[in-house]
C-alpha cells in the first residue's frame, strides 16, 4: 500500500503542479475523483471498523467475564488454614490473576490488530487501484 500511495501522490502532484491555474477538463475530473475517493474510502474504512467491532464486542464481553471470574475466585477455600498454607493460597491467586491479566491484554491487543487491518482494507483497495489506473493512464 505504501508504494501505491507514493506512486499515486506523486503522480497527482504533478499532474496538478503542471495544471496549473487552468486545468481542463480531463484534469478537473481527476481532481473531483480523487477528493471523492478519499470520502469513499473513510466512509468504507469507517463501515469496515464498526461492522468488525460488532463482531469483537461479544467476544471481548466473554473474556472479561472468564477474567473477572479468574480473579474472583476465592482465594481461600473452605476449612482452616495455617499461616503458611494461607500465605500460599493468596500466592497462587496472585499468580493465577497476573497470568489471566497477561492473557486478556494479548488477546484485546491481538483485537485491536485485526480491527486496524479491517479498517485500511478499503484505503488499500483504493490506493492500489488508482495506482494500477494512473500507471496506464
Amino acid at each position: 500500500m505504501l508504494g501505491a500511495s507514493a506512486f499515486v501522490i506523486n503522480h497527482r502532484v504533478r499532474r496538478i503542479a503542471a495544471a496549473g491555474n487552468r486545468p481542463d477538463a480531463s484534469d478537473q475530473r481527476e481532481f473531483q475523483r480523487m477528493g471523492l475517493e478519499k470520502i469513499e474510502a473513510a466512509w468504507e474504512s469507517a463501515g469496515a471498523v464498526g461492522l468488525r467491532m460488532m463482531m469483537l464486542l461479544p467476544q471481548a464481553g466473554m473474556q472479561m467475564m472468564q477474567y473477572w471470574m479468574k480473579l474472583s475466585a476465592p482465594p481461600l477455600a473452605a476449612g482452616l488454614f495455617t499461616p503458611t498454607s494461607l500465605a500460599a493460597s493468596q500466592q497462587a491467586w496472585l499468580n493465577g490473576s497476573i497470568t489471566a491479566w497477561s492473557e486478556l491484554a494479548k488477546q484485546q491487543a491481538s483485537a485491536m490488530s485485526t480491527l486496524m487491518s479491517h479498517g485500511l482494507k478499503p484505503i488499500h483497495r483504493r490506493a492500489t487501484a488508482n495506482a494500477r489506473r494512473l500507471w496506464y493512464a
